[in-house]
């Protein structure tokens, strides 16, 4: 698990973006150690949870950090819950024994030799879009696409990818409704209200979504270039 301590270069990037931790909105300090991950990218306005630099979209926030959310990747306005937990591990379930003692260099019975014919043992990064809730205590199969506006609700097992604007539930979690009508979603899908400046979107009608989207049709056109912290540990 990557681990890195901020130097003061990083700390003034972080506070110039207004990236802070989840709660209070404590800065990150020069000297302090962090779990971080390995190619992390995170946009102004992010909440990160305590002692953890996730890949948070601008203006995102997760209550959770933990080595399983480090390939995660999400959009802007999301909103993460506490307990969220990514699974990953990809066992052979068509082999005599799914046990990675007959593959992995880490477990096999001699540390030299590992079976090219289960090489890929990850189901590979989980890419969550803009606008996306997820419940408390869900579990994210690894490999996983959210879409825009997605809902997932508390305590789910999502074992397969979310359409946008769709809310799914359960274990394993199953659509329970779209959140909007179809034409609805579309004009949502197509305002791409998550790249507008963050002062015109404070003052806009979030709570009425018709009101919203007929602001949004006056906003056509005008994008706003969010500001970003990288780093590579």
């Amino acid at each position: 698990m990557p681990t890195i301590e901020l130097t003061a270069p990083i700390e003034d990037s972080l506070i110039e973006a207004r990236i802070t931790r989840f709660g209070r909105g404590a800065p990150y300090k020069a000297g302090q150690v962090v779990n971080a991950a390995r190619h992390l990218l995170t946009g102004e306005g992010a909440r990160q949870p305590g002692n953890w630099l996730l890949n948070l979209g601008a203006y995102s926030y997760s209550v959770t950090g933990n080595p399983t959310l480090l390939k995660m990747s999400t959009g802007r306005f999301c909103s993460l819950a506490a307990g969220l937990e990514v699974a990953d591990g990809k066992h052979p379930l068509y082999w005599a024994s799914t046990s990675p003692f007959f593959y992995s260099r880490d477990h096999a019975f001699d540390p030299d030799v590992t079976n090219p014919r289960h090489a890929n043992q990850s189901y590979g990064p989980v890419t969550i879009g803009h606008d996306v809730w997820v419940g408390r205590n869900t579990t994210l199969k690894a490999g996983l696409n959210i879409g825009h506006g997605a809902v997932v609700a508390f305590g789910s097992v999502v074992v397969h990818d979310v359409e946008p604007y769709t809310i799914v539930g359960g274990n394993p979690a199953r659509v329970i409704r779209p959140r909007f009508d179809e034409s609805i979603i579309e004009e949502l899908l197509a305002s791409q209200w998550w790249d507008f400046p963050p002062e015109a979107l404070s003052t806009m009608p979030v709570h009425d979504t018709i009101e919203f989207l007929k602001e949004c049709r006056l906003m056509s056109g005008e994008r706003y270039i969010y500001r970003e912290v990288s780093l590579n540990s």
